[in-house]
């Protein structure tokens, strides 16, 4: 992303109060990306530190929702016990979708998938070093309370603030 775009989104950061909560709390990141046919990007954020490379990251006029309430577990693949597998399936059977990744090596992006069956956990679970940090809990909607959540609309590259479908 451009140096211009990634300061503009910093603004828009900044006036929702995601620097503000990210000082008291780590989040988990979605973006729904414009005009992406309900593509999206799954990050995570630890602090203030990772703001800078989080909003160079981010696509003009997406839709990003901060989640710093826990909602989705971060873990490493290690600590999966048979209660975090059966609180996995246990989304998945109730009709759900498990958001199920694993960070990678900048440590704020996250590979990520929506997962609806249990076969498709195990396949995921398999294929993960013991030494990964995973990411998973039930899909969010937007959800904006300041506290738990905050979603905000990024603007376009000119700066304005646009209603795209996502």
């Amino acid at each position: 992303m451009d140096d211009a775009h990634t300061k503009l989104v910093m603004q828009a950061l900044a006036e929702a109060g995601v620097g503000r909560r990210l000082a008291e709390a780590e989040a988990v990141v979605l973006e729904r990306i414009a005009y992406g046919a309900g593509a999206t990007s799954w990050y995570y954020c630890k602090g203030v530190e990772q703001l800078g490379l989080l909003a160079s990251l981010l696509s003009p006029g997406s839709v990003v929702s901060f989640y710093f309430d826990g909602r989705i577990a971060r873990l490493r693949r290690s600590a999966v016990t048979g209660e975090v597998e059966a609180r996995m399936r246990n989304v998945v059977r109730r009709g759900g979708d498990l958001v199920f990744g694993a960070l990678q090596e900048d440590g704020v992006r996250v590979d990520a998938a929506l997962l609806c069956e249990d076969e498709e956990i195990d396949r995921y679970l398999a294929e993960l070093p013991p030494t990964a940090e995973l990411l998973f809990g039930e899909s969010q909607a937007r959800d904006h309370d300041g506290t738990a959540a905050i979603t905000l609309t990024l603007p376009d590259r000119d700066g304005i603030v646009r209603d795209h479908p996502h």
